[in-house]
């Protein structure tokens, strides 16, 4: 069996692994990123919808994978609809299997090692190993996503089920599409409970179309309803150029540091519970973890799970609290209280933040 060592060993190379492992490498730790599949990314499988100033945090130039720019949305709850928008725009549409890539190349020009892949199975005293190869560590990060083996192994408390979103997304071409600059964001307890659905111009006559659902049981119904809706089928285009499945966090862990163990992204949990974006606050928490790892290599003594909590913690946690709410108001006064959010709440969040991250104020 071969034998590798490295200071941070990293699982899983798309955008929050990939952060992780250029910003250890930076600051002069060996790194080595590892990648289950032949080619790290998340294979188009992600809506691609990030807040302008979200994005622009990350450090990373996405002039090479621009699709669309999103100035506003139109919100719809069963009959009712209004729309918010902004002059300049406020989030951005982009291809994220080049975001991996690239985000994967920085780590690598940083000093990072990738090996593609490599699938962990299981742990010994030594470190973690795939099917032909161990890797030891000195710290060990899991960006491994929702279902995480790291987590997994080192016995870290579950997300629960309760608490993950299943959804389905596809991109169709030959849209009907009446203003590329909004999204449509649908919401409606009944047919998709726990989360929502969405329209997401995605340049030129395409468009991203999807809905989700923390009642996994109810995932036909939720399908059949939402592609029924009057405004999902005057912009469905004739031809579907992806579609896929995948599980959304909406909660953080309770533990998401075990000693020399970190876990980022959605494998902490470090998901917005309103939307779901894992990438703008994943990626600064993986980011977070990356420099901490690297500066304790070289004898500090930081705390991952402090800080990360400290920096992002009241901002997911008023996310989670918006969700709960929704969550708890029966659908008719909820398509009620939307309504109501024209002016007393949405309009003010975007006109006042600019973007779909930050609710509460992050220094």
């Amino acid at each position: 069996m071969n034998e590798t060592t490295a200071d941070v060993v990293i699982v899983g190379a798309s955008a929050t692994g990939s952060l992780a492992g250029r910003e250890a490498a930076k600051r002069g730790a060996s790194v080595l990123l590892l990648e289950e599949d032949s080619l790290p990314g998340k294979f188009h499988k992600c809506s691609g919808l990030y807040s302008k100033r979200g994005i622009e945090k990350l450090n990373v130039d996405y002039s090479g994978f621009f699709c669309n720019e999103i100035k506003g949305a139109n919100i719809h709850a069963g009959k009712h609809s209004f729309t918010v928008q902004k002059k300049e725009s406020i989030a951005l549409v982009l291809d994220r299997q080049k975001l991996d890539e690239a985000l994967c190349q920085q780590a690598i020009d940083a000093g990072a090692k990738l090996q593609t892949s490599q699938k962990i199975m299981r742990k010994n005293e030594n470190g973690i190993a795939s099917q032909n190869s161990m890797f030891g560590f000195r710290y060990l990060i899991g960006a491994d996503g929702v279902s995480s083996t790291v987590a997994h192994l080192y016995n870290f408390p579950s997300i629960g089920n309760g608490n993950i979103a299943m959804c389905y997304e596809a991109e169709f071409d030959n849209c009907n599409i009446e203003n590329p600059e909004l999204v449509d964001v649908f919401l409606d307890r009944k047919i998709f409970p726990g989360f929502f659905g969405w329209i997401i111009p995605s340049g030129g006559k395409k468009a991203r179309i999807g809905f989700g659902t923390t009642k996994h049981a109810a995932l036909k119904i939720a399908f059949n309803s939402f592609f029924a809706l009057p405004q999902v089928q005057q912009v469905r285009g004739d031809k579907t150029l992806r579609d896929f499945w995948h599980a959304i966090p909406l909660r953080t862990r309770k533990v998401t540091q075990k000693q020399n163990v970190l876990l980022v992204g959605d494998a902490a949990g470090q998901v917005k519970s309103t939307s779901g974006g894992g990438v703008v606050f994943g990626g600064q928490c993986a980011m977070l973890a990356g420099e901490i790892a690297a500066r304790n290599c070289n004898g500090e003594n930081l705390n991952y799970e402090a800080a990360w909590r400290k920096k992002f913690g009241k901002v997911l946690k008023t996310h989670r609290a918006i969700r709960k709410i929704f969550d708890a108001v029966p659908t008719p006064l909820h398509k009620l209280t939307v309504f109501g959010f024209d002016k007393l709440f949405v309009s003010k969040l975007v006109e006042k933040f600019g973007d779909m991250d930050y609710i509460a104020s992050v220094k």
